[in-house]
């Protein structure tokens, strides 16, 4: 198997039930293992045969910063399957992280994870 792993990339979005979460963005940590063909890649060595990952963090970035919604796990979901119905993937696992709240309920970690 072979995968292309993007941790930690540093997104914002309008994402929550509070008010003062639907009133400006927060910080977002989005990581991505997505699983690939390399057969191609790995006999041209052209970039047009993988998986372009500047345009894939944009699309994630951008993605986020358009995102209005409630819930992590509906973001997630809709994020796993844009990046599949957007690149030439066979399968994400997507986590996204929401810093802003660990302190408050003390743990070391807030996340949500998914697969598509």
């Amino acid at each position: 198997m072979n995968q292309i792993i993007l941790e930690s990339i540093k997104v914002d979005s309008l994402i929550g039930y509070l008010p003062e979460e639907k009133e400006s963005p927060q910080t977002l940590f989005v990581s991505l293992k997505l699983d690939c063909d390399f057969t191609t890649i790995q006999k041209t060595d052209f970039l047009e045969d993988t998986v372009d990952y500047v345009k894939l963090i944009s699309h994630v970035r951008q993605f986020c910063a358009h995102y209005q919604g409630n819930s992590l796990e509906k973001m997630a979901d809709c994020l796993a399957c844009e990046i599949k119905n957007n690149f030439s993937i066979k399968k994400v696992s997507l986590t996204i992280e929401k810093p802003r709240y660990t302190k408050e309920l003390q743990v070391e970690k807030l996340a949500i994870y998914v697969e598509r």
